[in-house]
This record gives structure tokens, C-alpha cells and sequence, in this order.
């Protein structure tokens, strides 16, 4: 949908493959290991600047 608005606007993409990916990943590991410790994992999304977001002036 930003790249359909004028002038493009500026937004946060969420790597939602990747998400999905690690959470499965994460999923099949606890049911192979009931005893498994809790994993906190950090997967960081990407600014995309388009035509809305300018540099301070």
C-alpha cells in the first residue's frame, strides 16, 4: 500500500518470513525437548524512507 500513495510513504517492514521461520523452528525444538528453557529472540525490522520523510531542517 506505500508504494500506491503519493508521495510514498515512509514505513516499517517486518520480516514476517523470518518471524514465521524461527517460530516454527522454536516450536519443533519444545516439542522435541519438553525440558527446553525459554529463548528470547530479537529480529529486527527495516525502516523504508520513502518521498514522506525528509531531513530536518
Amino acid at each position: 500500500i506505500a508504494e500506491l500513495t503519493m508521495p510514498a510513504v515512509t514505513y516499517i517492514n517486518f520480516p514476517t518470513y523470518s518471524m514465521g521461520y524461527r517460530a516454527i523452528s522454536m516450536l519443533v525444538r519444545a516439542l522435541e525437548n519438553v525440558n527446553s528453557e525459554p529463548e528470547q529472540v530479537l529480529i529486527p525490522p527495516k525502516l523504508v524512507i520513502r518521498n514522506s520523510t525528509s531531513k530536518p531542517r
